[in-house]
Protein backbone atom coordinates (compact mmCIF):
# COMPACT_ATOMS: atom_id res chain seq x y z
CA UNK A 1 0.00 0.00 0.00
CA UNK A 2 1.78 3.11 -1.01
CA UNK A 3 2.32 5.75 1.89
CA UNK A 4 0.13 8.63 0.38
CA UNK A 5 -3.24 6.43 0.41
CA UNK A 6 -3.86 6.97 4.48
CA UNK A 7 -3.53 10.78 3.70
CA UNK A 8 -5.86 10.82 0.18
CA UNK A 9 -8.30 9.05 2.24
CA UNK A 10 -8.49 10.94 5.32
CA UNK A 11 -8.64 13.89 2.53
CA UNK A 12 -11.36 11.91 0.67
CA UNK A 13 -13.38 11.77 3.61
CA UNK A 14 -12.91 15.45 5.14
CA UNK A 15 -13.95 16.53 1.26
CA UNK A 16 -17.12 13.91 1.06
CA UNK A 17 -17.88 15.28 4.86
CA UNK A 18 -17.90 19.04 3.62
CA UNK A 19 -20.40 18.31 0.49
CA UNK A 20 -24.07 19.56 0.90
CA UNK A 21 -25.46 16.31 -0.08
CA UNK A 22 -23.61 14.66 3.50
CA UNK A 23 -24.81 17.87 5.30
CA UNK A 24 -28.54 17.32 4.28
CA UNK A 25 -28.29 13.75 5.49
CA UNK A 26 -26.48 14.72 8.63
CA UNK A 27 -29.09 17.11 9.41
CA UNK A 28 -32.08 14.57 8.41
CA UNK A 29 -30.37 11.73 10.32
CA UNK A 30 -30.42 14.11 13.86
CA UNK A 31 -33.71 15.22 13.08
CA UNK A 32 -34.70 11.51 12.71
CA UNK A 33 -32.72 10.41 15.96
CA UNK A 34 -34.48 13.12 17.68
CA UNK A 35 -37.91 12.27 16.87
CA UNK A 36 -37.34 8.49 17.55
CA UNK A 37 -35.63 9.27 21.20
CA UNK A 38 -38.85 11.61 21.83
CA UNK A 39 -41.08 9.17 21.28
CA UNK A 40 -39.40 6.83 22.92
CA UNK A 41 -39.67 9.35 26.04
CA UNK A 42 -42.81 10.18 25.67
CA UNK A 43 -43.85 6.44 24.84
CA UNK A 44 -42.11 4.74 28.35
CA UNK A 45 -43.92 7.57 30.39
CA UNK A 46 -46.99 6.81 28.70
CA UNK A 47 -46.96 3.28 29.23
CA UNK A 48 -47.04 2.14 25.78
CA UNK A 49 -50.18 4.06 24.85
CA UNK A 50 -49.02 5.69 21.73
CA UNK A 51 -47.61 2.88 20.12
CA UNK A 52 -51.00 0.95 20.77
CA UNK A 53 -53.29 3.60 19.27
CA UNK A 54 -50.73 4.93 16.43
CA UNK A 55 -48.89 2.02 15.12
CA UNK A 56 -50.67 0.74 11.92
CA UNK A 57 -52.02 -2.61 10.94
CA UNK A 58 -48.95 -5.15 10.14
CA UNK A 59 -50.06 -5.64 6.55
CA UNK A 60 -50.04 -1.59 6.11
CA UNK A 61 -46.62 -1.50 7.57
CA UNK A 62 -45.22 -4.06 5.74
CA UNK A 63 -46.53 -2.38 2.15
CA UNK A 64 -45.00 0.49 3.30
CA UNK A 65 -41.54 -1.07 3.50
CA UNK A 66 -41.97 -3.52 0.33
CA UNK A 67 -42.69 0.14 -1.66
CA UNK A 68 -39.62 1.76 0.10
CA UNK A 69 -37.07 -1.06 -1.01
CA UNK A 70 -38.28 -0.86 -3.96
CA UNK A 71 -37.73 2.82 -4.51
CA UNK A 72 -34.62 2.95 -2.82
CA UNK A 73 -33.28 -0.19 -4.56
CA UNK A 74 -34.48 1.62 -8.18
CA UNK A 75 -32.83 4.64 -6.82
CA UNK A 76 -29.56 2.52 -6.00
CA UNK A 77 -29.44 0.88 -9.61
CA UNK A 78 -29.87 4.43 -11.10
CA UNK A 79 -26.94 5.72 -9.07
CA UNK A 80 -24.74 2.96 -10.24
CA UNK A 81 -25.47 2.90 -13.77
CA UNK A 82 -24.43 6.25 -14.08
CA UNK A 83 -21.48 6.27 -12.40
CA UNK A 84 -20.54 3.06 -14.84
CA UNK A 85 -21.43 5.54 -17.29
CA UNK A 86 -19.36 7.99 -16.15
CA UNK A 87 -16.52 6.00 -15.38
CA UNK A 88 -17.02 4.15 -18.89
CA UNK A 89 -16.94 7.71 -20.75
CA UNK A 90 -13.43 8.76 -18.31
CA UNK A 91 -11.88 5.90 -19.53
CA UNK A 92 -12.74 6.34 -23.15
CA UNK A 93 -11.57 9.98 -22.87
CA UNK A 94 -8.12 8.87 -21.66
CA UNK A 95 -7.54 6.19 -24.98
CA UNK A 96 -8.82 8.55 -27.10
CA UNK A 97 -5.86 11.17 -25.81
CA UNK A 98 -3.77 8.38 -25.87
CA UNK A 99 -4.81 7.31 -29.32
CA UNK A 100 -4.45 11.09 -30.99
CA UNK A 101 -1.18 11.66 -29.14
CA UNK A 102 0.22 8.26 -30.22
CA UNK A 103 -0.73 8.85 -33.97
CA UNK A 104 0.62 12.24 -34.05
CA UNK A 105 3.67 11.26 -32.64
CA UNK A 106 3.80 8.42 -35.21
CA UNK A 107 3.50 11.06 -38.14
CA UNK A 108 6.98 12.70 -37.53
CA UNK A 109 8.36 9.29 -38.47
CA UNK A 110 8.97 10.63 -42.26
CA UNK A 111 9.40 14.64 -40.66
CA UNK A 112 11.26 16.00 -43.22
CA UNK A 113 12.35 18.65 -40.52
CA UNK A 114 16.12 18.39 -38.39
CA UNK A 115 15.62 15.88 -35.76
CA UNK A 116 15.45 18.63 -32.90
CA UNK A 117 12.76 20.20 -34.05
CA UNK A 118 10.70 17.00 -34.31
CA UNK A 119 11.57 16.01 -30.83
CA UNK A 120 10.63 19.40 -29.52
CA UNK A 121 7.23 19.38 -31.53
CA UNK A 122 7.03 15.88 -29.43
CA UNK A 123 7.67 16.91 -26.07
CA UNK A 124 5.56 20.32 -26.53
CA UNK A 125 2.65 18.37 -27.67
CA UNK A 126 2.68 15.71 -25.15
CA UNK A 127 2.90 18.22 -22.57
CA UNK A 128 -0.11 19.94 -24.07
CA UNK A 129 -1.94 16.72 -24.60
CA UNK A 130 -1.02 15.88 -20.63
CA UNK A 131 -2.43 19.59 -19.61
CA UNK A 132 -5.88 19.29 -21.56
CA UNK A 133 -6.24 15.92 -20.35
CA UNK A 134 -5.84 17.41 -16.49
CA UNK A 135 -7.73 20.62 -17.29
CA UNK A 136 -10.64 18.20 -18.52
CA UNK A 137 -10.68 15.99 -15.44
CA UNK A 138 -10.66 19.29 -13.59
CA UNK A 139 -13.27 20.71 -15.17
CA UNK A 140 -15.46 17.95 -14.83
CA UNK A 141 -14.32 17.96 -10.82
CA UNK A 142 -15.11 21.23 -10.28
CA UNK A 143 -18.85 21.05 -12.34
CA UNK A 144 -18.95 24.09 -13.70
CA UNK A 145 -16.52 26.25 -15.15
CA UNK A 146 -15.09 29.33 -13.36
CA UNK A 147 -15.78 27.17 -9.99
CA UNK A 148 -12.74 25.85 -7.89
CA UNK A 149 -13.21 23.66 -5.35
CA UNK A 150 -10.51 21.46 -2.82
CA UNK A 151 -10.32 18.17 -4.74
CA UNK A 152 -7.83 15.54 -6.41
CA UNK A 153 -4.51 17.66 -8.11
CA UNK A 154 -4.17 15.55 -11.38
CA UNK A 155 -0.21 15.30 -12.09
CA UNK A 156 0.74 16.59 -15.18
CA UNK A 157 3.81 15.47 -17.55
CA UNK A 158 6.37 18.70 -17.92
CA UNK A 159 3.90 21.39 -17.53
CA UNK A 160 6.33 23.34 -15.81
CA UNK A 161 8.88 22.70 -19.04
CA UNK A 162 6.24 24.91 -21.24
CA UNK A 163 7.24 28.28 -22.32
CA UNK A 164 6.39 31.33 -19.67
CA UNK A 165 3.82 32.65 -22.26
CA UNK A 166 2.00 29.55 -22.59
CA UNK A 167 1.56 28.87 -19.33
CA UNK A 168 0.45 32.46 -19.00
CA UNK A 169 -2.27 32.59 -21.40
CA UNK A 170 -2.98 29.28 -20.19
CA UNK A 171 -3.33 31.13 -16.56
CA UNK A 172 -5.47 33.93 -17.59
CA UNK A 173 -7.74 32.01 -20.16
CA UNK A 174 -11.31 31.91 -19.05
CA UNK A 175 -11.67 28.60 -21.43
CA UNK A 176 -8.65 26.66 -20.74
CA UNK A 177 -9.36 23.43 -22.06
CA UNK A 178 -10.19 25.12 -25.78
CA UNK A 179 -7.10 27.38 -25.26
CA UNK A 180 -5.12 24.50 -24.99
CA UNK A 181 -6.38 22.56 -27.78
CA UNK A 182 -6.26 25.59 -30.21
CA UNK A 183 -2.38 25.71 -29.11
CA UNK A 184 -2.37 22.02 -30.07
CA UNK A 185 -3.98 22.44 -33.46
CA UNK A 186 -1.66 25.87 -33.84
CA UNK A 187 1.42 23.37 -33.11
CA UNK A 188 0.46 20.47 -35.45
CA UNK A 189 -0.40 22.88 -38.09
CA UNK A 190 2.94 24.70 -37.66
CA UNK A 191 4.80 21.59 -37.45
CA UNK A 192 3.37 20.28 -41.17
CA UNK A 193 3.93 23.69 -42.69
CA UNK A 194 7.65 23.21 -41.48
CA UNK A 195 7.69 19.71 -42.78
Amino acid sequence: MDHHTPRMIRRFVCDLVRTRACSVALLAATLSGALAATYHIVNVRMDDLIAQEWMPDTSVFAAFVSFSSLVVAFRASNALNRYTDASRHLHKLSAQWFEAAGSLVAFCRHATAPPQEVEMFQHVLIRLFSVLHGLCLENLQNGRAGQSCDGFRFELLGSNDLDETTQRVIARSSNKVECVFQMMQCLVVDAQAAG
